[in-house]
């Protein structure tokens, strides 16, 4: 990939932080032939070799990530998941993404562009950015944002929020809720 900027192409920035149907459609309304099979909320890439969709993770016009969408999510707060060909996710949020836009190369292929910004939310636990890497998870009652992993241990352990005191636990299946 390595692509430089081009002025054309759609800005998908609005379908890639709605929904991951939403997002998946606006791709498929530019990008002719484009294939997938949906399984419930989950987005599955097929014809990976003929017409894949890669992404150009970029930072102030430079490559941070290249790589192929294998499928697109939505995770259960409704925010879309990106899971890529090298085996990491992204996690698209307003704070994260600057821009994103589509291309159709002439041979066939897809990609995107997504222009991510430096100045995203510190984790309140362990004080580093909150990158498009990264799963956050957020406070229920206060909304302090974190890294899911570090919410989730300081509830498992302290059960209450870190900045606003408020009593917290987990669900049985991972979600953080205010404390009865």
């Amino acid at each position: 990939m390595g692509r430089k900027k081009q002025d054309v192409g759609k800005n998908i920035r609005k379908a890639l932080l709605s929904s991951a149907k939403g997002f998946v459609q606006e791709i498929a309304d530019e990008y002719e032939g484009l294939e997938y099979t949906q399984a419930a909320d989950t987005f599955i890439m097929e014809n990976l070799k003929e017409k894949p969709v890669e992404i150009d993770l970029q930072r102030d016009g430079k490559s941070l990530l290249e790589a192929k969408i294998l499928w697109i999510s939505q995770n259960g707060e409704g925010d879309v998941v990106l899971y890529l060909d090298n085996k990491r996710y992204l996690y698209p949020t307003p704070d994260t993404v600057k821009k994103a836009v589509f291309h159709e190369l002439k041979k066939g292929q897809g990609y995107i562009i997504i222009e991510t910004t430096s100045d995203t939310a510190k984790c309140l636990i362990c004080g580093k950015p909150i990158e498009i890497f990264d799963e956050a998870d957020s406070c229920p009652s206060c909304g302090a944002l974190s890294h899911s992993v570090h919410l989730d241990e300081w509830v498992r352990m302290k059960k209450d929020c870190p900045s606003c005191g408020a009593k917290l636990s987990m669900r049985e299946d991972g979600t953080i809720m205010l404390a009865a």
